[in-house]
């Protein structure tokens, strides 16, 4: 089975505030993006795949300016108005069977390993989403992590067969990411395989988040923060 993965992200493109079409806004987020998600991207042991960060249109000028004062992206990783149809995906997916769709958040990580682990999975022929509920929550103000929990959470990878894509189909979810478990033919993947991240103002998330008995601290947290590519997070 010949597999394309393709991270999408969604940068600026939901109309929750106004600011997100800001210069302040979007400069502030590239580099949240840059301290965590790009450091998970970039410490993946298997580097082929693309990573989308979908950007609204009006807004690219403002984004190139502030992408062009920072270190260059790698070259699998593109600021875009690229949307699902668009002709940049549709070349990245020419000649393959099926499409790994992987949902990211900008701020939040996957493990080093989850590209190459996505590869040598072999789900059913019927699986339309593979779920992974367990992962990790890490306080950026406090530098503080522990174990997570979902049992549907924003960390999914849909599975399109190539051409089913290309003729349009979508898997659309009403009701958001709880609904996804029930809406589809999951299979779960095993391990902790994402990263949470929480600063600025929503720090208090972490408090009501987690556990006591979840903390990892020590060698173990400095052990699992490395596998995400945040080994040096307390330089930044």
């Amino acid at each position: 089975m010949c597999k394309k993965i393709v991270v999408w992200i969604l940068f600026n493109t939901i109309n929750y505030t106004p600011a997100r079409l800001t210069k302040e806004w979007i400069d502030e987020r590239i580099g949240i993006f840059e301290k965590y998600t790009l450091k998970s991207m970039k410490a993946q042991t298997n580097q082929n795949f693309e990573v989308y960060l979908c950007c609204d249109k009006t807004t690219m000028p403002i984004i190139n300016e502030c992408l062009a004062k920072r270190l260059p992206l790698p070259p699998n990783i593109h600021f875009d108005t690229t949307y699902s149809n668009s002709k940049a995906v549709m070349k990245d997916i020419n000649n393959y069977d099926y499409l790994y769709h992987i949902r990211l958040d900008s701020d939040n990580l996957y493990h080093k390993d989850f590209i190459q682990k996505l590869y040598d999975y072999k789900p059913k022929k019927d699986t339309q989403v593979i779920i992974t509920q367990n992962g990790y929550m890490y306080d950026g103000t406090d530098d503080r992590l522990a174990t997570y929990y979902q049992p549907s959470p924003p960390f999914y990878t849909f599975i399109y067969k190539v051409q089913d894509y290309i003729d349009g189909f979508r898997y659309n979810t009403p009701g958001g990411h709880g609904n996804v478990i029930k809406m589809w033919k999951y299979e779960l993947i095993e391990g902790l395989n994402y990263l949470v991240t929480i600063h600025g103002k929503n720090v208090s998330n972490f408090r009501g988040l987690v556990n006591k008995k979840a903390l990892i601290e020590g060698e173990n947290k400095e052990r699992i923060l490395k596998e995400f590519g945040m080994q040096d997070r307390l330089s930044n």
